[in-house]
């Protein structure tokens, strides 16, 4: 009974692929509307309920990459994929936080 619930993403790669862009381009203009939004709609249970979402769903995307990459190349070239995948997940990371203290700038010091 254990394999009945699996999601088509956990072996499928073009799964997982949609499952991320639709991530991206479902939650972020959601964090920009709300960032941008009148106090009077700003709640903070939603925002950590947001933030927690977002967290968990980045999680089990990243977790289902580790498993799921490697084993769409050649056995051979799989320690070699997992590198790579590795070193652009730790470049995103720098990026996305090099251009999160950008915005925080540039929307919050200029007033």
């Amino acid at each position: 009974m254990v394999g009945v619930c699996r999601l088509e993403c956990t072996n499928n790669g073009r799964a997982l692929q949609v499952l991320s862009y639709s991530k991206a381009l479902l939650l972020t203009p959601v964090a920009v509307l709300y960032i941008e939004a009148p106090a009077s709609l700003l709640s903070d249970t939603a925002a950590v309920a947001f933030v927690a979402a977002f967290w968990l769903l980045s999680g089990f995307i990243n977790s289902l990459s580790y498993v799921v990459i490697p084993q769409l190349v050649p056995a051979a070239s799989a320690p070699r994929a997992a590198s790579v995948m590795s070193l652009v997940f730790q470049l995103a990371c720098v990026t996305g936080l090099g251009l999160a203290t950008w915005l925080e700038y540039d929307w919050f010091e200029r007033c």
